[in-house]
Order: C-alpha cells, then structure tokens, then sequence
C-alpha cells in the first residue's frame, strides 16, 4: 500500500546505527496492520515472537495475539487478547488468554 510503513527498527541502546532487530509488517487493504514479524512469515529464529492483529467490519481490533516460534515452521500461541465491542463502536470486554485459556485476571471490562 502506498504511504503505509512496512518496516520498524529497533537500534541499540549505545546510539550507534547498529539495527538489533527489523520488524517487517504486514498491512491490509484498509491501511490496517495485521502482521508484525522479522525475517519471512513462514519461518524464523526459534524463540521469536510474532504478533497477529485482526479487525471487524468497523475497523476495531478484535483480536491480538502473539505467538512463539518452537522451531520447523512449528508456533504456538503465547498470549492473545480479545475485545469487545458494542454497536456504537465502544470497547466493552478486552479478555487475556494465555496458552489457549482465558485469564479472566487480565480482562477488563466497560460500561
């Protein structure tokens, strides 16, 4: 997409030009950014985080997840939040799961 950033370096604390790590991202046809991730999508270092975002119709996050790479194309989730919104576009319920459970510590909810 046109003007959308694709990229995010991260530099060293000593304000060299050292890149320690680059973020690719991942942009939708709505300027939304669905993926950010280092090297290909497909596979990376063992250890590596990745992040997901997905939306509704509305624009609104719904979910967010971060996953971890175990090695052979192999991720598994680490954390992920989920949200809610009502009909007026209002944030009603953000969940926090961890390892595919719902943490009801970490959930908040609005009214």
């Amino acid at each position: 997409m046109v003007g959308n950033r694709i990229q995010m370096r991260l530099f060293d604390q000593d304000s060299t030009s050292t890149t320690d790590i680059t973020w690719n991202l991942t942009i939708n046809h709505l300027n939304q950014m669905t993926q950010r991730y280092q090297g290909t999508w497909a596979d990376g270092p063992v250890g590596e985080i990745r992040m997901t975002y997905a939306y509704d119709a509305n624009g609104n996050l719904i979910e967010y997840g971060e996953y971890e790479h175990q090695g052979s194309n192999t991720w598994t989730e680490e954390l992920k939040w989920v949200y809610t919104w009502n009909v007026r576009d209002q944030l009603t319920l953000a969940m926090r799961w961890d390892d595919g459970l719902a943490d009801n510590s970490g959930s908040v909810a609005y009214e």
